[in-house]
């Protein structure tokens, strides 16, 4: 393969942001009379998105009648709170190398763009990225649909065959199997309690942002 670009998953790949769904759920959980939600119970859940977290804070099944109110409420409360928000480890060093070889990238997320477009101008590691694409850019169409990652690929206008797919969810892999690109599972992600990213089909697992970089820097020769 020869590498051309780089793609990302958002949360639990480049950013923690587990602080700031926690703050807000649990602010909707005391207003409700509730317990706080167990972090590690979260951590496991966040790369699930906000329906498996408010299902978890409050033991509710989504077709329930008062789950879609709190999932407004919990929605417009995460627009709000996004200041805890910090990209992981090694991540700085890993975009710098790459706006340094000079190798384009991108971010593909299942996150809505009403959330992401307020994360990105917060960080200045994220200056040069050539592509931000969500699931409401494409007709809703989260991973492991291709779309998303098709399109980043047509925005960064290299093809699919000379990108590659970082994620910390087994359906990033998917994703990416399903738009012809190789795939590199990020191990210091969201995982829940026992899951084993050697297992998830990619072509690579990196431990850290640092043996991700190591491992694209050799693709790239």
């Amino acid at each position: 393969m020869i590498l051309k670009a780089v793609l990302f998953d958002l949360d639990g790949t480049l950013l923690d942001t587990q602080a700031d769904f926690a703050l807000v759920l649990n602010r909707l959980l005391a207003a409700e009379g509730r317990p706080a939600v167990d972090p590690q119970r979260l951590q496991e859940n966040v790369s699930d998105g906000a329906r498996a977290m408010l299902k978890l804070g409050f033991d509710l099944a989504d077709d329930a009648p008062e789950f879609a109110p709190l999932m407004q409420r919990f929605l417009d409360g995460y627009e709000q709170q996004h200041s805890a928000a910090q990209l992981y480890e090694g991540v700085p060093e890993l975009l710098a190398a790459l706006d340094a070889a000079p190798l384009p990238w991108g971010i593909m997320t299942n996150k809505p763009r009403r959330f992401s477009r307020l994360l990105l101008p917060r960080f200045p590691s994220f200056a040069h990225c050539g592509s931000l694409v969500c699931p409401d850019d494409v007709g809703n169409q989260g991973k492991p649909n291709p779309a998303g990652l098709l399109r980043a690929c047509s925005e960064l206008a290299i093809a699919p065959e000379h990108c590659v797919y970082v994620g910390d969810h087994p359906r990033d892999m998917d994703a990416a199997r399903n738009a012809g690109m190789s795939s590199i599972a990020a191990a210091w992600g969201y995982l829940p309690r026992g899951e084993k990213p050697e297992h998830w089909g990619a072509n690579f697992v990196a431990a850290d942002p640092w043996a991700l970089c190591a491992y694209l820097v050799a693709m790239e020769k």
